[in-house]
């Protein structure tokens, strides 16, 4: 993440942000949150929020770019580290539908509730354990720790 060593972030803003988001409506491809976000376009705008830029691999890919390669994981490496457990900032990577490979991203707000967006609801909250079976990782933004 570009220029986000030493952040520190709390839980209140952390829940502030994510209850400013929450209603924004999904589109494919979406980073403008007056338009609609779509799943990274979420993270990217959760983590500008947070004061935290990502850039944003996705946005030149096709429509099933899930069905192509896993750009997820190629990506991650970047700014994110794999973790064994969920922690409250990490970015969570899941398998939805059939997909062999992660096509979708959703943000751990504490140790209870995920920040998701999909083309039903668009932005809302979601209790973790809901998407369990979905997970194929965690990934925990290098130089940004909840206080």
């Amino acid at each position: 993440m570009k220029n986000s060593a030493g952040i520190i972030v709390s839980e209140e803003s952390i829940q502030s942000i994510a209850k400013t988001m929450i209603g924004i409506p999904y589109r494919h491809l979406g980073r403008d949150p007056a338009i609609g976000l779509d799943c990274w376009g979420m993270v990217i705008e959760f983590f500008k929020r947070l004061g935290v830029k990502l850039d944003d691999p996705v946005s030149a890919y096709s429509k099933t770019w899930f069905n192509e390669k896993d750009y997820i994981s190629e990506y991650a490496h970047t700014y994110f580290d794999v973790i064994d457990k969920p922690a409250p900032l990490c970015v969570i990577s899941l398998l939805t539908g059939n997909s062999p490979i992660p096509n979708h991203l959703a943000v751990m707000l504490d140790n209870t509730y995920v920040l998701n967006c999909d083309e039903h609801v668009g932005v809302h909250k979601l209790r973790h354990f809901a998407i369990l079976t979905s997970v194929y990782s965690y990934l925990l933004p290098r130089g940004v720790t909840k206080k």
